[in-house]
């Protein structure tokens, strides 16, 4: 009787066993699936550490744009300030101008009341 319990005992064991193998087995393939899907994400690892350091590249040059831009628009403003500041003198120089043309016309007109009429020659001088 004990060697019939220990018999059925040993079998269970078998049976366990197998069981075990067959599982061991089975964990076989998915640890294969699970190294090769390691080896892919090692993959996608090293080219986003790639991509990355050209997005880093294409920052760095960006920034420089930009340090560029800033310092021209700086330059575009020291421009138009130049402008304004010239159309400004321009402008008064020119209305001075006006001013002083305006008091040569009246200054003329002021002659042109005291001079008698004159006709001008019928055959300029110079003209045969």
């Amino acid at each position: 009787m004990e060697t019939q319990a220990l018999l059925e005992i040993l079998g269970k064991f078998d049976v366990v066993n197998e069981s075990l193998l067959f599982i061991g087995k089975s964990l076989e393939g998915v640890n294969k699936r699970l190294d090769t899907i390691e080896v892919r994400l090692d993959v996608i690892e090293e080219r986003l550490d790639v991509i990355d350091k050209r997005l880093d590249v294409i920052d760095a040059r960006l920034d420089a744009v930009d340090v560029r831009l800033d310092a021209m628009d700086k330059r575009f403003d020291a421009i138009d300030i130049r402008i304004d500041t010239m159309e400004e003198k321009f402008e008064r120089r020119f209305d001075l101008v006006d001013a002083r043309l305006e008091s040569i016309a009246y200054d003329i007109e002021k002659i042109a009341e005291w001079v008698p009429f004159r006709t001008p020659p019928l055959n300029f001088i110079g003209k045969s």
